[in-house]
């Protein structure tokens, strides 16, 4: 049996994303040659669409009779790339933006620092990049300037997702429902924190860190002063991942298709945001004041407004999206199944490169002018400069 790796039902060669319920499960997508950037599509939001965050009892009903024609009329044009669709109160269709240029998958001068065995994991802070080695059960710390490994600290069994804040790494243990702390100064491991069922990912904001769980629906807020849970807030079904910003948590709830904005003020959910019909959000990054989702359910990432609490936007990928990275103005979108990474542009919300960071890769993290990225299957980690990629 394969060790977990913090990821959903990960072993030694990871599946594809887990078959959701009948009524979020879509056909499947047929493959197209990789050739040229996808089309940005966006078709406004309709009043109508909105509606299903009310307490009705018919919601249920009206969502499943819209999945199915949904899904219907996806199957009539298999084959054709689909980006996510939105409407708005005028329903009005706006066509979609095509781009001339073939984008061309790079690879760019990176260094790759070999770590332990299959890392997944990865942030910054305290001037170095940690890493969760998921077979070893170590967190590696490498110096941004020399790229050299400084040590490697013994965690808790199969650390997955990182975070940085309080001076500390903090680690998911999905399997062990806890998160691990390790001192930043010192390289040693200073508590482990009992927390929800299935802790999978974690963000620091607020003073505070706040960890997702899989598998009771919650998000656990734990006080770095005391190593203590303060407060368990309620999502929707089955959240996958977890970021801070704009003065709130946001969670992407797999399952229900939505994403939960959190006020750490009251420590209350204060919207629910509906994505697109069938919307599989499997992961969640902030930046250029947007909330960015991964859709595994059509290869595209959403765009939110935070300011308006609604989905705006959905942004062809190509490849299923499995985790998202924000840095140097750029949504760094990494396809764990095809050894790739999408740059998306915020400004012309298009991909306008493709990059080549090594096998598997699984995590990203903006520090000190780079991205690092893990590799799982290389055991590595690539270190990228934005500066040397050509874009269009």
């Amino acid at each position: 049996m394969g060790k977990h790796t913090g990821w959903p039902e990960e072993s030694a060669d990871p599946p594809p994303i887990p078959v959701p319920p009948p009524e979020h499960q879509a056909p499947k997508k047929a493959e197209k040659e990789d050739s040229s950037t996808l089309p940005v599509s966006q078709v406004p939001m309709q009043e109508s669409e909105t509606r299903h965050l009310s307490s009705s009892t018919e919601k249920p009903r009206k969502r499943r009779l819209a999945r199915s024609i949904l899904l219907s009329l996806i199957a009539l044009a298999a084959g054709a790339s689909i980006a996510s669709y939105f409407l708005n109160d005028e329903d009005e269709s706006v066509s979609p933006a095509t781009q001339a240029e073939k984008i061309t998958t790079r690879h760019p001068h990176s260094d790759n620092i070999q770590v332990g065995e299959k890392p997944t994991g990865v942030t910054f802070g305290a001037e170095a990049i940690w890493v969760a080695n998921s077979e070893n059960s170590t967190i590696t710390r490498i110096d941004t300037v020399t790229q050299k490994i400084d040590v490697s600290v013994p965690a808790a069994d199969h650390p997955a997702r990182l975070t940085f804040g309080a001076h500390s790494v903090w680690a998911a243990h999905s399997e062990e429902n806890i998160v691990s702390r390790i001192d930043a100064n010192s390289n040693m491991l200073t508590a482990t924190i009992p927390v929800g069922k299935y802790p999978v990912d974690l963000a620091f904001g607020a003073n505070s860190l706040w960890v997702v769980n899989e598998r009771d629906n919650t998000v656990s807020r734990v006080d770095p002063a005391t190593n203590k849970i303060v407060a368990t807030i309620k999502v929707g079904r089955t959240p996958r991942s977890i970021t801070f910003g704009h003065n709130s948590v946001w969670v992407a709830n797999y399952y229900d298709g939505t994403v939960s904005r959190i006020d750490p003020a009251t420590n209350k959910q204060t919207a629910v945001i509906p994505l697109s019909i069938n919307a599989l959000p499997g992961d969640i990054a902030f930046g250029a004041d947007t909330v960015w989702a991964a859709n595994q359910f059509d290869n595209s990432v959403i765009r939110i407004d935070p300011n308006l609490n609604k989905a705006t936007i959905g942004i062809p990928t190509k490849f299923e999206p499995r985790t998202l990275a924000f840095g140097e103005n750029t949504l760094w979108v990494i396809h764990h199944q095809n050894d790739t990474i999408s740059l998306v542009n915020p400004e012309e919300n298009m991909v306008v490169a493709r990059v080549y960071p090594g096998s598997k890769p699984r995590d990203a993290v903006l520090g000190d002018n780079a991205i690092w990225v893990t590799n799982y299957h290389d055991g590595t980690v690539a270190r990228i400069d934005p500066k040397v990629i050509d874009r269009h």
